[in-house]
């Protein structure tokens, strides 16, 4: 992931005619975070690191974030005809590759 989003690089290759599928890999503890306490959040883009406390509505506010964050990817991604899957990082590969992107047409 880009730090300034994933809109621009997206459009570019889309303004050069090709047919574009988004796979977004979150790990569980991204999608469904089940720690407290005082943490130091790493992000693996960037290894920049912070420290947070996490609490019972910290984690609330989190998964909105989370939430509203994958919802507007989707909806940029639907409004631009760019297939999207989600893909927690412990998804099964047959189940991605033999359902899920065949579905979406793009694994035969």
């Amino acid at each position: 992931m880009d730090p300034e989003g994933y809109e621009e690089g997206l459009k570019a290759l889309l303004g050069r005619g090709f047919h574009v599928h988004v796979i977004l890999v979150l790990s569980r503890e991204e999608l469904e975070p089940n720690v407290y306490g005082d943490l130091k959040v790493v992000d693996s883009e960037s290894g920049t690191v912070q420290e947070v406390t996490f609490g019972k509505y910290r984690l609330k506010a989190y998964q909105k974030t989370v939430n509203a964050f994958l919802e507007q990817f989707k909806n940029f991604c639907r409004k631009r005809a760019i297939g999207f899957n989600l893909a927690p990082s412990d998804t099964d590969l047959d189940q991605l590759l033999l359902s899920d992107l065949r579905k979406a047409m793009l694994w035969k």
